[in-house]
């Protein structure tokens, strides 16, 4: 778990950034980051490949209706040569309460 945030119930536009660093000066590595809300409902994902000893920046966005009683919605980075969580040196996450969300298929 990176960050993470409580929201009441509504619908919502989620958006974040974060920073992953590789502190191995030896090997690349793939990082995918994950987006949830509630009971690990997909909000979003991106992958990154960061070069040993490198960073690389990763960008979250998507919406959510969080149903009475509210939930979290949280990031959390998986490392491809860890099975915890990936290596971070910052996150931020935001969520906008909006008055409707429209899926176009």
């Amino acid at each position: 778990l990176i960050v993470s945030m409580d929201l009441p119930a509504g619908r919502y536009h989620i958006s974040g950034r974060g920073t992953i660093n590789n502190f191995d000066g030896v090997t690349s590595d793939t990082v995918d980051c994950y987006v949830y809300a509630g009971a690990l409902v997909p909000v979003d994902r991106n992958t990154a490949s960061v070069p040993a000893g490198g960073f690389a920046a990763l960008a979250f966005e998507g919406v959510v209706v969080i149903e009475s009683g509210g939930a979290p919605v949280w990031v959390q980075c998986k490392s491809s040569a860890s099975p915890t969580d990936g290596p971070w040196t910052s996150a931020r996450l935001g969520a906008t309460l909006v008055p409707n969300i429209v899926d176009v298929p």
